[in-house]
């Protein structure tokens, strides 16, 4: 991880701090606890990135300190993509297709399904391509 990107994340992170979502202001004491800017929110789970670049999963239901190392690379991926359209300054972190990755038959590739407006992620992750039988670790939900 490069400095510039380092200080792009930790200043993210003083934003949401400072001016927390409305709909996700309930996260501030885990963020603020943990140093990390959440890029997907589950129903069950937050992921999110700490500003040296590891990646972590938050228990948002078992409390603030229910944190744990995002080691699921579907999971990471998916996280980085939803996290960079809405922090644009995280594109470069989104990985490229693998070597063994395929165009999603789900999506064709879009990353979305439904229409261009539609906030229903993919099977992808988001990502338009699949690593066919890829571990996807224990949904966020």
């Amino acid at each position: 991880m490069n400095p510039d990107m380092q200080l792009a994340i930790q200043r993210l992170i003083t934003q949401f701090l400072a001016t927390p979502p409305p709909a996700h202001a309930w996260a501030v004491d885990a963020v603020r606890a943990h140093d990390f800017l959440p890029l997907y929110f589950g129903w069950v789970a937050t992921l999110g990135i700490r500003p040296d670049g590891s990646m972590l999963r938050w228990h948002q239901e078992e409390g603030v300190d229910a944190v744990g190392t995002l080691d699921v690379e579907y999971l990471r991926r998916m996280a980085l993509k939803q996290g960079s359209l809405q922090y644009p300054v995280l594109e470069p972190l989104v990985p490229s297709p693998l070597p063994d990755a395929q165009t999603c038959p789900t999506c064709g590739g879009s990353g979305t399904i439904g229409s261009n407006n539609s906030k229903v992620i993919c099977e992808c992750g988001g990502v338009g391509w699949i690593v066919p039988g890829e571990d996807r670790g224990e949904s966020p939900g």
